[in-house]
Parts: C-alpha cells; sequence; structure tokens
C-alpha cells in the first residue's frame, strides 16, 4: 500500500516544485514505483521542472472527470529504473476545481500501483486538494523570517486537517550567508519549527536550468540523500559547508597526483 505525501510550503518561490521533481526522480533510483501529481490548478509549473512540457494531452481533472483513463494522462519521465510517473494539472479550467471528494477517492484508488505518490501543492496556504487525502507532507522552508513565519503557518495548517508525519526540508541554504546573520541557522529553523528535519538542500544554481537538469550537482546530491532516508535508507543529513569542487580545482587535484 502506498503512502499519499503532500509537498507544502507557506509561501511561493521556496522551491517546492524542484524538490518534487527532483525526489521523484531519486526515489526511482531506490527501485520504487512514483507518482507525481501537480495539484497547482491553473498555475501548474511540475510539467516544466520534469522537461515534458510538450507531452501533456490530458490532466488529472480529465481522469477525474472521466474524459480518459489514467494511462490517457499519465506520462512517463525518462530515468533509471523506468518507475517515476507524472499526472500534470489542468492549466486552464475556468475557474472550476476538482471535487475534493473525488479526488480524494482518486488519489486512494492508485495506492495499490504505487509506493509513493506525491503532491505538489498551490503556492502559499492554498494547500486544497492536497490536504484532503494525504498520509503525510513535507514542509518546504527557505532560511528567512518570512519563509520561516509563513512555514509556521503551514504546519499549523496541516496539523488542524489531521495531517500526520510532518517532516521539514529547508531549501537554498548558504553558509556563507548563515555565517553573516543574513540567513537563519539551520538549528533554530527546526527548534522552532517544531518537526523533524527531513533534509537540507544547499543553495545551487544549476535548479535555474530545471530540477533534474544536471544529476551531478550538489542540489540533486541532497535529493537522492531526502529520498533514501524516505526510503527508509539511514542517510546523513547532507554536508552544508562543503566546497562544491570546481574545474580549476579539479585541475591542480589531477596534476598534484
Amino acid at each position: 500500500m502506498g503512502e499519499i505525501i503532500v509537498v507544502a510550503s507557506g509561501k511561493g518561490g521556496v522551491g517546492k516544485t524542484a524538490l518534487t521533481a527532483g525526489i521523484g526522480e531519486a526515489l526511482d533510483s531506490y527501485d520504487k514505483k512514483v507518482l507525481l501529481i501537480d495539484t497547482d490548478m491553473g498555475l501548474r509549473n511540475l510539467d516544466i521542472a520534469l522537461g515534458v512540457e510538450n507531452e501533456v494531452v490530458f490532466d488529472v481533472l480529465d481522469c477525474i472527470d472521466g474524459r480518459c483513463g489514467i494511462n490517457d494522462a499519465l506520462i512517463k519521465i525518462s530515468c533509471k529504473n523506468g518507475g517515476l510517473s507524472f499526472l500534470p494539472a489542468a492549466q486552464s479550467r475556468g475557474g472550476k476545481h476538482a471535487d475534493a471528494e473525488k479526488f480524494s477517492s482518486f488519489c486512494s484508488g492508485l495506492k495499490n500501483d504505487f509506493d509513493f505518490i506525491i503532491l505538489d501543492s498551490p503556492a502559499g496556504l492554498g494547500i486544497g486538494l492536497s490536504s484532503c487525502c494525504c498520509d503525510s507532507a513535507i514542509v518546504v522552508v527557505q532560511p528567512y523570517i518570512a519563509s520561516v513565519r509563513d512555514a509556521d503557518r503551514c504546519i499549523d495548517i496541516l496539523e488542524r486537517n489531521n495531517i500526520s508525519g510532518l517532516k521539514l526540508v529547508i531549501n537554498g541554504v548558504r553558509p556563507e550567508l548563515i555565517s553573516k546573520g543574513i540567513m537563519w541557522n539551520v538549528d533554530d529553523i527546526v527548534d522552532l519549527l517544531g518537526i523533524p528535519l527531513l533534509g537540507i538542500v544547499p543553495f545551487d544554481d544549476e535548479l535555474l536550468k530545471g530540477a533534474l537538469a544536471n544529476k551531478q550537482s550538489i542540489a540533486f546530491e541532497a535529493f537522492g540523500n531526502i529520498a533514501g532516508r524516505m526510503a527508509g535508507e539511514n542517510i546523513p543529513v547532507i554536508d552544508i559547508n562543503r566546497k562544491k569542487i570546481g574545474l580549476t580545482d579539479r585541475i591542480k587535484k589531477f596534476l598534484k597526483k
């Protein structure tokens, strides 16, 4: 029986969609069958993060409303073990949204087919459909006061919706800004928000090219660490103080040998 997880945040722009795409592919490398569902109706972006924006024909609302079958709308993502699938949100429905009860029934009916069903929720506190059927939640925050405060509000809403198993991912961490007091310390964020830390994602400009663009990037390594813990592996949180090795450093290292 699979687990339905909502990826939520207190505000937009914290990297929630990139995280959803990244951990989706990383879970595939652990031989897990994963379905990613974009629930941001009218403002979908997960298809772009996955690089399949030109393959979308049907969407999740088409499935729920009976205009197509699940296999018509499902997009298979090319990855190591081929276990990653994607259902896009509706790009435009004239203000119409899926019925929460129908959406919950639809997702629950897929739990026998997937190990993880991960819902990319709308930006801000618009958790919407995602809150009606999920078993647990990943709250994404960046280490700034506004993001931390909004994440605290998001956690309160999730708890009031009786969603348990909340975990925290701190995204876009830059040690040099933490040392200057511009960004919050990771330990302080964990203490304040009061939910277990699932992982840390260092700032990585490779994410500007797309979550799955560079599998050698430090962000993708962090996604892999998070996915490993979700899969039950005992993997330490990534070291945010580790320096990325550039081309010049690699040449120097080679010459020393």
